[in-house]
């Protein structure tokens, strides 16, 4: 599939910085322990990162015959949940990058499954909790302007230098003068509970 060679060519050269630029929001991990600390009590020991990204790779299995959240509710034990961390198309809409890169937004929309259909998928489990996390961040002008200019979003990938550079203008212009900028990130938790 000529997608996933993209994919792994992208990742390829970006991957270091793309972490580096991922993971910088110390908010954002406080916020996954707190959920992770409301629902995984004391009798929860072990935790298994099985995933990261959008779902394609667990997409693709499941068009070649593999159930991925079957196979998550096979494993857990009584009482053992799953948390996903995603975002709904709702949240998409509060991504800078959907305000100065729109065409991300529908990107994102076809990456990122709907919370609907991701309950449909999980219906074998027991009970579904859905929560819905807001932050505030706030980073440099500068760090946002490297993050975009490096590339270090994952659907830059399916931009063209254009659509980069007017974006990047865009955002320059927006936020002239401006050394710190705060913005709101939303993020939905998806909770399935095996009885």
């Amino acid at each position: 599939m000529a997608i996933n060679k993209d994919y792994n060519n992208y990742y390829e050269k970006i991957g270091n910085e793309y972490n580096n630029i991922r993971l910088d929001t110390k908010n954002d991990r406080e916020n996954v322990i707190k959920i992770i600390k409301k629902y995984a009590n004391s009798k929860h020991k072990k935790i298994l990162d099985i995933g990261c990204g959008t779902g394609k790779y667990g997409e693709m299995m499941q068009e070649n015959g593999y159930k991925a959240f079957k196979e998550v509710h096979r494993v857990l034990k009584t009482n053992g949940i799953l948390i996903i961390k995603t975002c709904s198309h709702e949240d998409l809409k509060y991504r800078f990058t959907a305000k100065f890169f729109p065409k991300t937004f529908e990107i994102d929309k076809t990456r990122y499954p709907d919370i609907t259909e991701l309950r449909n998928e999980l219906s074998i489990f027991s009970k579904i909790e859905i929560e819905n996390a807001s932050i505030i961040v706030e980073k440099s002008k500068e760090k946002y302007l490297n993050q975009y200019k490096k590339r270090g979003t994952s659907n830059f990938s399916f931009l063209t230098e254009e659509e980069i550079n007017e974006g990047i203008k865009k955002f320059e212009e927006t936020y002239k003068g401006q050394d710190m900028i705060q913005k709101i990130t939303k993020n939905t938790f998806v909770i399935a509970r095996k009885d």
